[in-house]
């Protein structure tokens, strides 16, 4: 007859088993919160691809969506977007045809979305057709470093190619903020861009910004030097196509501001 495991015997595979997996969990942690941060910017590159499919074809960037609104509404674009407070808050995925999930991080968590002023929806200027994007100068601007204090932007044939589209998210940590982190979070139109890093000075913010002419370039594939550019229609079936296929698809930007390629 088998005698059974003694006391003294069970204790010592169980601390073994703790020390097994205690030496296993922080790789296990990073390896979910890697997967996050791809999952992240996926979502981000199909929402500036959504945002430049409705920009061709409406002439106009979607305000965002308000965060506070019920669920029945939430997601559905302001009727106006004028003042810094208003030029901020979630993913208006309703508008760009995005599920809610599409809006969210790899957290779980809504993305911030930003637009600069004068670009918005009803009440806000429009553009009259595609190269006047290319060629935004808006009274409110986003502004935009790097971690470093560096410029990111770059300036073409002497001009400025303003950031048309921001978008933030805030990773895992919702407190004990760096003070970049904070910045990122208040109410102005500043913001910080870089690595994802932890440490003694941690920047967990994930930063996805586009240019006007990046965004009709590069997402939109409509050139702003172009005397023919597509037609809205044209647009409209190309972006729906290419932003279906977008949504099957995975991407891993290595840029560290977070810019299109």
């Amino acid at each position: 007859m088998c005698a059974g495991f003694s006391l003294i015997e069970v204790a010592i595979v169980l601390i073994i088993m703790g020390i097994v997996l205690g030496a296993a969990m922080p790789s296990i942690l990073r390896y979910r919160e890697q997967a996050a941060i791809r999952e992240t910017k996926e979502r981000q590159e199909l929402i500036v691809q959504a945002v430049a499919a409705f920009a061709i074809v409406n002439n106009q960037l979607p305000c965002p969506a308000d965060p506070t609104k019920p669920i029945s509404e939430r997601g559905l674009s302001r009727a106006t977007c004028m003042d810094t407070a208003s030029l901020r808050g979630i993913v208006p995925y309703r508008e760009l045809g995005l599920s809610e999930a599409q809006a969210k991080d790899g957290f779980n968590q809504y993305m911030i979305y930003v637009i600069p002023g004068e670009t918005g929806h009803i009440g806000a200027s429009r553009f009259d057709e595609v190269k006047n994007l290319c060629e935004l100068n808006p009274a409110i601007k986003i502004n935009l470093r790097g971690l470093h204090g560096e410029d990111p932007v770059q300036t073409n044939q002497g001009k400025r190619n303003e950031i048309a589209l921001l978008l933030i998210s805030q990773g895992r940590e919702t407190e004990n903020l760096s003070e970049k982190e904070r910045a990122n979070l208040d109410s102005t139109m500043n913001f910080y861009a870089g690595s994802y890093s932890q440490g003694a000075t941690p920047f967990r913010h994930i930063v996805k910004w586009v240019t006007a002419r990046n965004l009709i370039s590069i997402y939109g594939k409509s050139s702003c030097e172009s005397k023919n550019p597509q037609t809205r229609t044209q647009a409209n079936e190309s972006m729906a196509d290419r932003v279906t296929e977008q949504a099957q698809q995975s991407f891993h930007l290595g840029d560290p501001f977070g810019r299109g390629e």
